[in-house]
Parts: structure tokens; C-alpha cells; sequence
């Protein structure tokens, strides 16, 4: 398991190399997997490149 710094220590890279969609974890999981999705698309979904390329922050639901 994955700490929240280190899914956004990876998922910063992640974009800057161009992938389209980021699975930042499983939300409902625990509070931290929540932290992490929330940080990592508050940060790194937000951030537009000089392209205008923005990463699409999906988690992992369950139904």
C-alpha cells in the first residue's frame, strides 16, 4: 500500500509524461486512499500544461 505522498510523488510524473487518465486509488477504502484522491486531482488534475493537456483523476468504485 501506497502512502498519499508517494501516489502523488507518482502520479506528478505520471502526467508530465502525458497519460490521459490517473487511477489515484479506491476512495472508500480509507481515509487516506480519500486524502489521496483528492489531493492528487486537486493538484496534479488541475495543473495545465503549455499544451493545455490536463490529466483525468479517476478512483476505483465499486457498485
Amino acid at each position: 500500500t501506497l502512502t498519499s505522498k508517494e501516489k502523488l510523488d507518482i502520479a506528478r510524473p505520471l502526467a508530465k509524461l502525458g497519460v490521459d487518465i490517473l487511477e489515484a486509488g479506491f476512495p472508500a477504502a480509507s481515509k487516506d486512499d480519500f486524502e489521496a484522491v483528492k489531493t492528487i486531482a486537486e493538484t496534479v488534475g488541475n495543473a495545465v500544461d503549455e499544451n493545455g493537456y490536463v490529466p483525468v483523476i479517476c478512483g476505483l468504485s465499486r457498485c
